[in-house]
């Protein structure tokens, strides 16, 4: 855990928070990002390596896409 971190937890816990989980949020929903998904994303670049992160989010018609860590 990097230091910013370890500040943001210090100060949940002395406003009163009792957990170490973050808030919900808005953005990428969670599932995005799951075994599946990612089992499907290294086929496609393993088939053509040319392919851009870019390209593969427009083939997808998926907005998100474009975040995605390899």
């Amino acid at each position: 855990m990097g230091r910013t971190q370890v500040f943001e937890c210090f100060r949940r816990f002395k406003e009163g928070g009792t957990s170490v989980e973050s808030d919900p949020r808005s953005g990428r929903p969670l599932t995005s990002r799951n075994e599946e998904m990612i089992a499907k994303v290294r086929t496609i670049v393993r088939n053509n390596r040319r392919l851009t992160v870019r390209e593969i989010a427009d083939d997808w018609g998926s907005p998100w896409a474009h975040t995605m860590q390899f």
